[in-house]
């Protein structure tokens, strides 16, 4: 791989030698046929040369560059009937060079791309140089064409240019190759300048086209092909709505008209999974497009070229036809776009319909559970009925999860097998557990928490640490082995406390997992969706994720209680705070109801965290200071890492770094012992796989914390 993470320029391995004559190419020259025949890995960087058969003018992008994009043949494609072979630049509008009908073009380091399902191509990547020679100027070989390369811009540096045996080669190219592909330079010019318009006039979005006119449209597959054999026939969709398409609606039956909506071959029946209404367009595409459209399955994004659109066999809807051009047979006017290959230079077409297919998505999933849309909230809020609605819906969440919330036998059903009733409550809870032995003090335990099988005695955490053996016996040993398990599936109960908790802040104890939308419309603030508790938190999907440091609080803990690290996943935080997850640093409510369940668990623990973290702030201040001014540190910074208040710190802690004791209750709890791989470069030590070790973990489950005090939050 070079410095930039491409593929390096391939060489070649042997000289290449076109079918039709003795032309023998350079090896550091791929031919354009060894790029579509996938010779070449996507992202390889090469070095082509070839002729200019067709230009489109630079258009402007989203961003500070310009696209322009040239169509090539060399001699492995000289045959009428061949594929074409196109070339994209990105760059400033006065770096792109201007180029004309039947110029020799030497590309070096452009980049393969495959974009979606349509053949290779190559586009300009950053080390890319470019170099034009004039048709009309090239000398017969063995001349070289040095006097006909433009002085124009080249891409980039020209530092190195072209040596005489490429030199050469484009005028034995040139003179050797069949022109027959080549147009006349008047019918060149009027295509180039026709292209320009269309880019201009011809792009509708679905909403806007109508009856008899051609459009370029960008949308998205909504249905498998239907192939008819020398046809293809898609419904496509960018989620806008036209009065002129056929109503899909969500409760007729669509199976005849859907499947076979002109009337050939045989109705299908499969249902319609939307978008519902008039959103969704049918287009029927002939050779070559069809070859392309058939491999184009729902969710395909799709970019058409001149579709003809027109009212269909039953007068009423309109449809599109895509049909060959006389011109250009060969020419295909449907390119696959496949967003997620390169996200940051999405079309920004493409971008707006997915933005539009995210609001579809977030309503209808309102309408499904009978959410208002924003709408009717803003209606509501205006009428003032929306605090109350509000605090209905808290009310009716909170019945719901109490009346589904599982019994830990549902839950975990292994922890128990001797079968215990449904989870008691704190008190009832405390009358049930073994009493401890004669002269031992019993554990008082938080009233707000309460946890599975509170009858069982609490396991010390310095005993759950304890590793586990396992005796191996080998053949022809004198005994069994001794070996210590790396971890064991095994639960506990136990009495604990909180010491500490990780993320440091609250707004981090939740995370999002992209969706196709965020990874392409990474432009789309987060505070642009509604993050209210009472409505839907966006497109992205939000869980818990975050640990508990929890410290031994058992009859059998001793002077120096062991301390364990407790993951707490999302379906368990889900038990053990009765939320749920959502964007913390947009949902101030959230936020604070997630503070004050908590801090039943954990006390002044955060504000301890606060406090400590200021103090070191400041000292870490002063001690800059110092240095800036020359001075020698203060007494107190000599001995930081040793005497500096740790945020783990136990009871009686406070009076040594004046920061304010941790006071918590110890709670009942469960814990469970898993384990992960992880990565392990000692090869004697990597027990689970090359490369990868087990690593013992923990987490808390079956754990829970009474509910916010009232429905309306504080």
């Amino acid at each position: 791989m070079g410095p930039s993470g491409m593929t390096p320029v391939l060489e070649g391995a042997t000289p290449s030698q076109s079918s039709s004559s003795d032309l023998i190419y350079p090896i550091s020259i791929t031919t354009m046929r060894d790029i579509l025949d996938e010779k070449v890995s996507p992202q390889a960087l090469v070095n082509i040369i070839g002729l200019v058969t067709d230009f489109r003018p630079p258009t402007p992008t989203r961003g500070a560059d310009y696209k322009a994009d040239i169509t090539l043949y060399d001699a492995s494609l000289q045959n009428p009937e061949d594929e074409t072979f196109h070339f994209s630049i990105f760059r400033p509008q006065d770096l792109i060079p201007n180029v004309s009908a039947g110029d020799v073009v030497y590309i070096r380091s452009a980049k393969v791309q495959k974009y979606g399902l349509s053949s290779l191509s190559v586009l300009s990547h950053k080390s890319t140089r470019m170099f034009v020679f004039t048709a009309s100027k090239i000398p017969r070989p063995p001349g070289d064409a040095g006097h006909a390369m433009n002085k124009g811009p080249h891409l980039g540096s020209a530092s190195v240019l072209p040596n005489k045996e490429l030199l050469q080669f484009v005028s034995a190219l040139y003179h050797s190759i069949d022109k027959s592909r080549v147009p006349e330079l008047e019918s060149f010019q009027v295509m180039a300048s026709q292209a320009v318009k269309n880019v201009k006039n011809k792009f509708q979005e679905l909403g806007n086209i109508g009856e008899g006119n051609f459009y370029d449209l960008v949308g998205q597959v909504v249905r498998d092909p239907f192939d008819m054999g020398d046809n293809v026939t898609i419904w496509v969709t960018d989620y806008t709505e036209n009065s002129s398409f056929y109503l899909f609606s969500e409760n007729a039956v669509q199976d005849e008209i859907y499947a076979d909506p002109m009337g050939y071959g045989q109705a299908q029946n499969q249902g319609w999974n939307g978008p519902f209404g008039k959103m969704a367009l049918q287009i029927t595409c002939w050779e070559p497009h069809a070859s392309v459209m058939r491999k184009a399955m729902v969710g395909t994004s799709v970019y058409l070229r001149n579709v003809q659109v027109r009212f269909g066999r039953n007068g009423s809807n309109l449809e599109g036809f895509l049909r060959g051009d006389q011109r250009n047979p060969n020419k295909i006017n449907v390119e696959i776009w496949n967003p997620q290959e390169d996200p940051e230079n999405v079309d920004i077409r493409l971008k707006n319909l997915l933005r539009r297919k995210r609001d579809y998505e977030h309503e209808r999933k309102r309408q499904l559970r009978g959410v208002p849309s924003k709408e009717e909230m803003k209606k509501r809020k205006a009428g003032n009925d929306g605090k109350q609605g509000a605090k209905a819906r808290r009310l009716e969440k909170r019945a719901h999860l109490q009346r589904t919330e599982p019994s830990p036998q549902q839950e975990h059903p292994n922890l128990n097998p001797g079968g215990a009733s449904d989870a008691p409550t704190q008190k009832g809870s405390q009358q049930q557990r073994k009493e401890p032995s004669s002269g031992e003090e019993p554990t008082r335990l938080n009233p707000d928490v309460c946890c599975e099988n509170i009858e069982l005695a609490a396991s010390p955490i310095s005993s759950i640490l304890e590793p586990v053996y396992f005796n191996v016996s080998v053949p022809g040993g004198k005994g069994p082995i001794r070996v210590a398990l790396p971890f064991t599936n095994a639960r506990y109960r136990a009495d604990v406390r909180v010491v500490d908790f990780s993320p440091d802040k609250l707004e981090h104890f939740t995370y999002s997992r992209k969706t196709e939308y965020d990874q392409i419309l990474e432009d789309e603030s987060d505070e642009e969706e509604d993050s209210s508790a009472d409505e839907e938190s966006g497109p992205r999907t939000w869980r818990w994720r975050f640990a508990l440091q929890l410290e031994d609080a058992s009859v059998q803990a001793g002077p120096k209680p062991g301390r364990v690290w407790a993951y707490v996943d999302n379906p368990d935080a889900q038990a053990l705070t009765g939320l749920d997850a959502s964007n913390l640093k947009y949902d101030p409510q959230g936020l604070v109801n997630l503070r004050s369940q908590m801090a039943k668990l954990w006390g002044n623990l955060e504000e301890r965290k606060r406090k400590f973290a200021e103090a070191s702030a400041e000292r870490e201040s002063r001690r800059m200071k110092s240095r800036v001014e020359g001075r020698a540190p203060a007494d107190d910074s000599d001995s930081d890492d040793a005497s500096r208040p740790q945020a783990r710190g136990g009871a009686g802690e406070g009076a040594q770094t004046g920061l304010p004791e941790i006071k918590n209750i110890a709670f009942p709890c469960c814990l469970k012992q898993f384990g992960i791989r992880v990565g392990e470069q000692d090869p004697a030590k990597a027990d689970a796989g090359e490369g990868l070790r087990w690593a013992r973990r923990f987490g808390l489950f079956g754990t829970k914390i009474q509910y916010l005090d009232s429905p309306e939050s504080p």
